[in-house]
C-alpha cells in the first residue's frame, strides 16, 4: 500500500501543473488574444476595424485598414444584401463610385459594421497645345462640358472619368462644366 502513495503524489502534481499552465495560457495578456486561447476557449477573436472611421467622407481613393479578419465587405446598403467581397490580410486602397457605403469585416467573427461617403468631386483640367487645347476630367463623376470660342458655344461635350477631349482649331478658349446625369 506504501508504494501506490508515490504516484498519486506525481499524477496530482502533474494535473495541477497542467491546470495551472492552462489558465496562464487562457487569461494572461499575451494568451488573451492567441489563436491557441481561440482554440481552447471557444471564443474567436472580433475584427478590429483601423480605417475609415464612422462618418468619413472622403473624394478619393480609400484605405481599409484592419486587424483580425480576412474578408472585406463593402456595401451601399446597411443590410448587406449583394456586398462586394475582398479576400486579403494587408491594407486595401479602393476607388469608389460617389455614394454612401457600410462596412465591415470578417474572420472567424464579423467586426462592428461603420459608414463612410464619397463625395463627387468635378474637376477639369485644360493643356494648351499646338493645336489647340486639350481637356481632361479628372474628378471622379461624368462632366457635361459647354465650349465656347470667345462668347459663342461651340459644342457640348461628355467626358467620363480621365478622358481626354482635344479642342482644335480654337483660338480664345472657355469651358464651363458641370456634372452629368
Amino acid at each position: 500500500m506504501k508504494d501506490k502513495k508515490p504516484i498519486y503524489i506525481i499524477d496530482l502534481v502533474l494535473v495541477v501543473g497542467t491546470l495551472v499552465s492552462l489558465f496562464f495560457i487562457i487569461f494572461s495578456p499575451i494568451g488573451g488574444t492567441s489563436s491557441l486561447n481561440s482554440f481552447i476557449t471557444g471564443r474567436a477573436i472580433i475584427p478590429t476595424l483601423e480605417s475609415p472611421k464612422e462618418g468619413y467622407v472622403s473624394s478619393d481613393s480609400i484605405l481599409f485598414s484592419f486587424k483580425d479578419g480576412h474578408t472585406l465587405l463593402i456595401d451601399d446598403n446597411p443590410d448587406f444584401r449583394n456586398p462586394q467581397k475582398f479576400t486579403l490580410e494587408d491594407n486595401l486602397y479602393l476607388t469608389l463610385e460617389p455614394g454612401n457605403y457600410y462596412w465591415m469585416v470578417k474572420g472567424i467573427r464579423e467586426s462592428e459594421m461603420r459608414k463612410f461617403t464619397i463625395e463627387s468631386r468635378v474637376e477639369l483640367k485644360m493643356k494648351e497645345t499646338d493645336e489647340g487645347y486639350e481637356v481632361v476630367n479628372v474628378g471622379n463623376v461624368k462632366l457635361n462640358v459647354d465650349v465656347y470660342e470667345k462668347d459663342e458655344f461651340l459644342e457640348r461635350i461628355i467626358l467620363n472619368i480621365e478622358e481626354i477631349e482635344n479642342l482644335e482649331n480654337i483660338s480664345e478658349i472657355k469651358i464651363i462644366g458641370g456634372q452629368s446625369d
